[in-house]
């Protein structure tokens, strides 16, 4: 598994290398959030665990969509990371009540 991850980012290194035509070491600064917002919103649990792969395309898909609502409606791009933290914020709520739901049923049914 290691040694196809790492095949991976090495073939995703030469294609932003031919996509760039050359190399840059600031590509990819300052998206941090965006990568942290999706991974959480693909159902990665912030209080640890693990997530899928296909639930961090989801949350990077949702995170794509928000990002270009924004851009059709001329909102500035300062604006941009305060709409992905409040999406992380609720992500997270939602995830706490879900879990204390869940925990909560499950010690019903239990006892």
């Amino acid at each position: 598994m290691l040694v196809l991850v790492g095949a991976l980012c090495g073939l995703a290194g030469v294609l932003s290398l031919a996509y760039q035509e050359g190399a840059d070491p600031s590509l990819g600064t300052g998206l941090e959030l965006q990568v942290i917002a999706a991974t959480i919103i693909g159902g990665t649990a912030v209080t640890g665990g693990s997530g899928t792969v296909p639930g961090a395309l989801v949350g990077a898909l949702i995170i794509s969509v928000i990002n270009g609502g924004l851009v059709y409606f001329a909102v500035g791009p300062n604006w941009s990371g305060v709409v992905t933290g409040a999406t992380v914020v609720v992500a997270v709520s939602a995830d706490g009540v879900l879990r204390r739901r869940r925990a909560a049923r499950l010690a019903r049914a239990g006892a």
